[in-house]
């Protein structure tokens, strides 16, 4: 392991070991202490088997949330002493490829752009293009809904000649 590495996997462990000592500590503003450890699943094998004995033994009034993209890389003690939450999000989520050249387009002239109100107009060009996308998404959300598949009241109360 390079020198970085090293430094990394320390910083881990540190922080991993601050983070039981702040849970161990009696809570002061709320009735619970709540400590999140993002990314559960990169934590250095060293940093989880020092954090496996808080998990073994939670402080009173204490959660303890792991969050993890790759819940297969943890640690097969950790997963079973953990309740999983599973909280599904669009797989393979796709970017239009007009939006990638035009968004690949922005980025150079932003990065040639110096002055200051060329970077304002950039800004409203952007403004300008995400108001466009939300429109769009807003439409095509809306011809996908279900409630489309019914005709509109007032539509079907004037061919009626009912009034409302």
């Amino acid at each position: 392991m390079d020198q970085a590495g090293v430094q990394n996997a320390h910083h881990h462990h540190r922080q991993v070991r601050e983070m039981m000592q702040t849970i161990h500590l009696k809570p002061t503003e709320a009735a619970f202490k709540v400590a999140v450890i993002v990314a559960a699943d990169r934590l250095k094998e060293e940093a989880a088997n020092a954090f496996l004995k808080t998990l073994e033994e939670p402080p009173a009034n204490s959660v303890l949330i792991l969050l993890s993209t790759d819940a297969g890389r943890l640690i097969d003690t950790i997963v079973s002493r953990c309740l999983r939450l599973h909280f599904p999000g669009e797989d393979g989520a796709q970017i239009h490829s007009a939006h990638l050249e035009w968004l690949s387009a922005f980025s150079k002239t932003a990065l040639a752009e110096k002055s200051l109100l060329g970077r304002y107009r950039l800004l409203g060009a952007l403004l300008v293009r995400l108001v466009k996308m939300k429109e769009d998404i807003a439409k095509e959300l809306g011809d996908k809904s279900p409630i489309n598949k019914y005709d509109d009241l007032s539509a079907t109360s004037a061919r009626s000649g009912r009034k409302n």
